[in-house]
């Protein structure tokens, strides 16, 4: 009865073990996970905000304001004139 025991006891002292180095490992996988997780948090946010700050740049470039703006600059001219045409000319003459 008393080989019973002991061998029981071990078996439960081995389990234990075994289940606290298990605990252990599991801690120590979901630590750093954590750690990679908010670094991916870090880089979504930054991203993020680098994407609005690109989205109203955007906004002001395709305004249409800055594009006459930027005509101006380079030298388009506002048409004054207008050219209107009376009639039709016919598109191809029938022999």
């Amino acid at each position: 009865m008393r080989k019973k025991s002991t061998v029981f006891m071990a078996i439960v002292i081995a389990s234990v073990v075994v289940f606290s180095i298990g605990q252990v490992a599991v801690a120590n996988s979901l630590s750093t996970t954590g750690i990679t997780l908010s670094k991916i948090e870090k880089e979504i946010n930054a991203y993020s905000l680098e994407n609005s700050l690109l989205k109203e740049k955007l906004l002001v470039k395709e305004s249409l304001q800055y594009i006459a703006s930027e005509a101006a600059t380079i030298g388009f001219a506002e048409v004054k004139s207008q050219i209107i045409i009376g009639s039709s000319l016919p598109i191809a003459i029938k022999p």
